[in-house]
C-alpha cells in the first residue's frame, strides 16, 4: 500500500460554463489525466468529535481507493491542510472497521471530476449536485500563476471544503440533509459512468 503525508494547499473558484474551463486547460497546454466518479464518505463519532478538533477522516474512491486524514492548518491566503494518505485495497473492509472503533456517522459526497495538470499543480474541474467548480492544488505561486493563466477571477477564490459549501448552498435554497448527492437520472457533463461503494 502507498502512503504520502504532506501540506495540501488550494484555492477553488465557482464556474458557470463548464465546456469554457476545458476549452481553456487544453488551449494553455494543460495535460488531461483523466475523468472519474468519486464517492467520499466522511467518518465521525455521534459526538462530531473529530469535526470538533479540526480532523477531517474519509474513504474516497475514484481515481484510486484511498483513506485520508486532513488536519486544519491556518492561511489565510489559500485553503491549507495537513494531509496522511493512504491506498487502501477494500473500501469496505476498511468501513467496517472504522464503524467498529466508533466512527459511525457517515456523510457521503459524489462529485465528477476532470483533473488536469500544468506547471506542477493539479487541476480539477468539479462538477456537484450544488454546480461546477475549479480547484487549483499546488504550492501557493504556482495556484495563482495557473489561474491567471485560466484567465480566473482569484478575488472570488474559495479557501474552504465541498461541505461548508454545501452547507452554505442548503441555507440559500432550504434544501435539507446531510449528505452531497446527485439525482440517480443526472447526466454529467463528463459523460463518465456513475459507480457506487
Amino acid at each position: 500500500m502507498e502512503s504520502r503525508k504532506y501540506h495540501e494547499k488550494e484555492i477553488k473558484i465557482k464556474i458557470l460554463d463548464y465546456e469554457d474551463i476545458i476549452n481553456r486547460l487544453s488551449k494553455i497546454g494543460a495535460k488531461h489525466v483523466g475523468n472519474a466518479f468519486q464517492r467520499t464518505i466522511r467518518f465521525d463519532n455521534s459526538e462530531l468529535g473529530l469535526e470538533k478538533k479540526g480532523l477531517f477522516l474519509r474513504l474516497r474512491t475514484g481515481f484510486e481507493d484511498t483513506i485520508t486524514m486532513k488536519i486544519k492548518v491556518k492561511n489565510e491566503n489559500v485553503f491549507e491542510r495537513e494531509e496522511i494518505e493512504l491506498r487502501v485495497n477494500s473500501i469496505e473492509k476498511m468501513r467496517e472497521i472504522l464503524n467498529k472503533v466508533g466512527l459511525v456517522k457517515e456523510f457521503v459526497m459524489e462529485k465528477y471530476r476532470s483533473l488536469w495538470t500544468l506547471k506542477g499543480v493539479d487541476v480539477c474541474v468539479d462538477e456537484l449536485p450544488f454546480g461546477f467548480f475549479v480547484e487549483i492544488e499546488g504550492e501557493e505561486d504556482k495556484i495563482f500563476e495557473v489561474a491567471k493563466l485560466l484567465e480566473l477571477d482569484v478575488s472570488k477564490k474559495i479557501i474552504t471544503n465541498y461541505w461548508d459549501l454545501f452547507d452554505d448552498y442548503k441555507k440559500r435554497t432550504g434544501r435539507t440533509g446531510t449528505d452531497i448527492l446527485f439525482d440517480k437520472n443526472h447526466k454529467p457533463r463528463t459523460r463518465i459512468k456513475r459507480e457506487f461503494l
